[in-house]
């Protein structure tokens, strides 16, 4: 024997729809408010209906639910009086599948290795259904749970009996606001340690970057520098040409001539050095030091 018990105060099934279902091609039961009995011989069918239920309620798919020949098999059961349930009213909110009116339809796409959970028309995990399921329906039968063997809801008709349903709300608050208060505090504290982290490598940063006695215009120094020791023997060489070339050494051209020669050999030394000033009044000190 098999019963069907809503869980909620005042919730109610109210219908459901069946299509390829096991042996059920399509079916829609209407229920009327109060008891319902379903009746019948052995092998009528009358499981089904409560696979069916559960089915709509998380219950792990069977490869036999779906209908030989069919590709896919639907089930959808509506509750209606979620008014009077507020804690799954806010699930469904929270879930982004909100009640219209009090009504909640749940529905399940099963197909050959996969099967799909909708509330409200959204699509959703088995396990958010499995935890409706909970507080909307009862299933009585051989080795199926009812909610009497549920912890939660033992707790629950606990604090009802003893009158506490107004102290637990409360101290539900307060437990809330206390994880919210410490999930913030370890953010902060987190926050911190990544400020005070970010300050040490700052401060090592600066300090490196103080150590190099950096200046202004210092790489344009290092640059010339480079290229003067880049071209050192060059810049030797043109020197020695240019000094020979003033000495007036033997086999050399005449004055015009070494001129020439020497504005060209000078030419080439600030080419090579940009640091090398070599006016009129310099040209023989540098020469002379080169």
């Amino acid at each position: 024997m098999t019963a069907v018990r809503g869980g909620g105060p005042t919730g109610q099934l109210i219908e459901i729809t069946v299509a390829d279902f096991a042996i059920i091609k399509q079916l829609r039961v209407r229920w009327a408010p109060g008891l319902c009995v379903l009746t019948g011989e052995t092998g009528a069918g009358k499981s089904l209906l409560i696979d069916a239920v559960s089915a709509t309620l998380g219950r792990r798919a069977e490869a036999e639910w779906v209908r030989t020949g069919a590709a896919r098999a639907w089930v959808e059961a509506i509750f209606t009086g979620l008014d009077a349930m507020p804690g799954l009213v806010k699930a469904l909110d929270e879930m982004g599948c909100p009640s219209d009116d009090g009504i909640l339809v749940l529905g399940r796409d099963l197909q050959a290795g996969r099967s799909t959970s909708r509330v409200n028309g959204r699509t959703v995990p088995s396990s958010f259904v499995s935890g409706l399921a909970e507080t909307l329906i009862d299933i009585h039968s051989q080795g199926d749970h009812v909610a009497l063997a549920r912890p939660a809801q033992q707790l629950d008709l606990l604090d009802r009996y003893s009158g506490l349903e107004h102290q637990r709300s409360l101290v539900a608050t307060a437990a809330r606001n206390l994880a919210a208060a410490r999930r913030e505090l370890e953010e902060l504290q987190s926050r911190e340690r990544e400020a005070e982290r970010e300050a040490l490598l700052l401060r090592h940063e600066l300090a490196d970057i103080e150590s190099a006695g950096l200046r202004p215009d210092e790489e344009e120094e290092l640059t010339a520098a480079r290229l003067r020791g880049k071209n050192a023997l060059r810049l030797r060489g043109l020197a020695d040409e240019a000094r020979r070339a003033l000495a007036g050494d033997e086999g050399s051209a005449g004055a015009s001539g070494l001129l020439g020669e020497i504005a060209r050999l000078v030419s080439e030394i600030k080419t090579l050095d940009a640091s090398a000033d070599l006016d009129d009044t310099r040209l023989i000190d540098v020469l002379d030091v080169a």
